[in-house]
């Protein structure tokens, strides 16, 4: 091969790695584009409506994508508006009755499925704690399982059969997990009941406490 040969050769090769680099940026380019197109903007608990907050806890790319924590807060406020707003809880009443039977099951899956993660992810936390401090960490976490079961009882009602007895929230959670996130689960829940106990024993020492009459 002579040296024009390879010169040519080179220049040949060179274009096609220009072209290759430049195919891929325009792949990565629109791939970025297309999920950031279909990734649903997270809506402001406080003052969006029903059918935006609704629409983004059942899209895949929605409530689903963020953060353990972040899940939880954004439960936890929107649970808070329907529970201090009578006009938001009809508004979601309406609505939520008002979807066809494929979308209630879509929207009741992902709210137990969510519930899940929760108990997974926490249940980890349980497990790596020293003993010392795992009875501190599930007596904090009885109060956020508290207002989470009664999200799902103010559910149940609007959605009448569709949503599992929230009376028996470990059964329905062990419905979905595996074995190993069974496993995993029941040391964890088996602490929580404990300690919510304790704290209903507390509540009532000192409920009867302040009932008493003060010595005269």
């Amino acid at each position: 091969m002579t040296a024009e040969e390879i010169k040519t050769s080179v220049k040949k090769n060179r274009n096609w790695a220009v072209l290759g680099v430049a195919l891929g940026v325009v792949l990565i380019g629109g791939y970025v584009g297309i999920n950031y197109i279909l990734t649903p903007a997270r809506p402001a608990v406080s003052s969006a409506g029903t059918k935006e907050v609704v629409d983004y806890v059942m899209n895949p790319r929605g409530l689903a994508r963020l953060t353990d924590i972040e899940q939880r807060r954004f439960l936890e406020n929107w649970h808070q508006r329907i529970s201090s707003d009578e006009p938001t809880r009809q508004d979601l009443t309406t609505y939520l009755r008002g979807l066809d039977d494929k979308d209630r099951k879509a929207f009741v899956n992902t709210m137990v499925v969510r519930l899940k993660n929760i108990m997974v992810a926490d249940s980890k936390q349980f497990k790596q704690l020293p003993a010392n401090e795992q009875n501190d960490f599930v007596f904090n976490k009885t109060e956020e399982f508290a207002k989470q079961s009664a999200f799902l009882k103010e559910l149940a009602i609007i959605f009448e059969s569709d949503l599992p007895d929230p009376s028996k929230v470990r059964g329905w959670i062990f419905d979905i997990t595996t074995p190993q996130e069974r496993e995993l689960i029941e040391p964890y829940f088996a602490a929580l009941q404990r300690a919510a106990e304790s704290r209903k024993k507390l509540e009532r020492a000192r409920d009867a406490a302040s009932a008493e009459p003060e010595d005269a």
